[in-house]
C-alpha cells in the first residue's frame, strides 16, 4: 500500500473537514470513517464473513431441498405404494366377479388378442392356452368377417353392442349370446370385453316352441270346420283357420268378432267367455 502522513488519516481531522463542509451546504451525507480509511484487514474480514454467510446460506438451502426432496419422495412412495394396493384390490374384486361369473367374460387388446379370460367353452382347452390367441382364431371361420365388423363398428362410435352366435356342435347347435363393448382410456379405445352367455337351451326351446305352433296351424288348418280364435277381454279376432277364412271370403284377422262375424253393436248374448275360467281364473273346461 502507498505511504501516507500519518496526519492525513487523523479521523479528527477528516472528521472536522466534514462538518465544515457541511455547514457550508456543500456535504449532505454523514462521514463513515470505517469505510473512509482504506483498511485492507477489515476488508479482508468483510470479505470472509461475506463467504462464511454465502456458504451458511447455501448449506441450509440445500439442507432444506434435501429434507423437502426426503419428504416428497416418501410421499409419493406412499401414494405409489397406496395406489398399487387400490389396484391390487380392484383387481381382486374383478377376478372374483368374472371367475364365479356364470358367463365366459374375455378381455383383448387393440389387436384383438386375449389378455384375459375367465372360464373356457372347452374344458379340453385351459384358459392359459386362450391367452394371447387372435379373436379370429376363437371364432367359427364363417362368422370372423362379421365379428370384425361389429368390432370396428364398437372401435369407431365407442359403444358397446350385442348379437347372437351359433356354431356347429356334435350334440347339435351351440347358442351364444355375445355382448361386446370397448375398454376405454382418457376417450380412447384401448381394447375390447367380450361376454358369452350360452342361450341354447332358450334357443331350442323356441325352436320346439315354434315347431309346435306350426303344427298346430297345420292341424287347424286341415279342420273342414269353422276355428277362430279370439281375445277373451277385447274380442279381437286373433286366428281364423283356412276354411273360415274361404267361407267369410276374407281374413278377419285383428278385428272384433262380434262386429266381424255377426255385425252385432255389442258382444253376443249367448258368449260365454264368462263362463271359460274359475274364480281362480284357472281354466273351467269346455262350454
Amino acid at each position: 500500500h502507498p505511504f501516507v502522513q500519518l496526519g492525513n488519516i487523523n479521523p479528527h481531522r477528516w472528521q472536522a473537514m466534514h462538518s465544515l463542509m457541511r455547514e457550508l451546504g456543500l456535504l449532505q451525507n454523514d462521514l463513515d470513517l470505517e469505510r473512509f480509511i482504506f483498511d485492507p484487514q477489515r476488508l479482508a474480514a468483510e470479505r470472509g464473513a461475506r463467504y462464511r454467510s454465502l456458504i451458511g446460506w447455501g448449506l441450509a438451502l440445500f439442507s432444506f431441498l434435501a429434507v423437502m426432496g426426503f419428504l416428497f419422495v416418501r410421499s409419493l412412495k406412499f401414494q405409489v405404494e397406496q395406489r398399487t394396493e387400490e389396484i391390487r384390490q380392484e383387481r381382486n374384486r374383478f377376478q372374483s366377479l368374472t371367475t364365479n361369473a356364470p358367463n365366459v367374460i374375455f378381455a383383448t387388446d387393440q389387436d384383438l388378442r386375449v389378455t384375459y379370460i375367465n372360464r373356457v367353452i372347452d374344458p379340453s382347452s385351459p384358459p392359459e392356452d386362450i391367452i394371447g390367441r387372435h379373436v379370429v382364431d376363437l371364432t367359427p371361420v364363417d362368422q370372423v368377417d362379421a365379428v370384425l365388423k361389429r368390432v370396428e363398428a364398437v372401435r369407431t362410435s365407442g359403444q358397446p353392442t350385442q348379437y347372437e352366435s351359433v356354431s356347429k356342435a356334435e350334440f347339435g347347435d351351440f347358442w351364444l349370446d355375445v355382448r361386446l363393448g370397448p375398454l376405454m382410456q382418457d376417450d380412447t379405445v384401448t381394447g375390447f370385453i367380450f361376454i358369452l352367455t350360452d342361450i341354447t337351451e332358450r334357443k331350442t326351446a323356441e325352436v320346439a316352441l315354434s315347431s309346435a305352433h306350426e303344427r298346430l296351424l297345420a292341424v287347424l288348418n286341415s279342420i273342414d270346420a269353422t276355428i277362430y280364435v279370439a281375445d277373451m277381454e277385447t274380442h279381437e279376432v286373433l286366428f281364423m283357420n283356412k276354411f273360415m277364412i274361404e267361407s267369410f271370403g276374407r281374413d278377419c284377422t285383428g278385428e272384433i268378432c262380434w262386429q266381424a262375424f255377426r255385425g252385432e253393436p255389442a258382444p253376443c248374448g249367448f258368449c260365454t267367455n264368462d263362463k271359460l275360467l274359475a274364480a281362480a281364473g284357472q281354466p273351467a273346461g269346455v262350454c
